[in-house]
């Protein structure tokens, strides 16, 4: 899927909440806010796909049989057609 830069503002400002002086919420201490960040922007990149690798391959082939039955190599180049997704 294509990356959802609004939905990486929400998360990065949800991360960076800071609470209303005159609310009894306590504020996040400084790791709290760094592992925040870090999760929305992990969450951000993961959540995109790679298309269109494209890579040389080799294909070995090995059969039994006749002389007839027998393939060789090849070689050639092979392109991803799928989305590949982050892990």
């Amino acid at each position: 899927m294509p990356l959802n830069k609004e939905e990486l503002k929400a998360n990065l400002i949800a991360a960076l909440w800071v609470p209303d002086p005159e609310d009894d919420v306590p504020g996040r201490t400084l790791p709290e806010v760094a592992a925040a960040l870090a999760d929305a922007i992990d969450q951000f990149v993961r959540s995109g796909d790679i298309n269109g690798i494209t890579t040389e391959v080799t294909v070995d082939v090995y059969t039994k049989g006749t002389a007839d039955e027998q393939t060789g190599t090849g070689t050639g180049m092979g392109r991803q057609t799928m989305p590949v997704g982050i892990n």
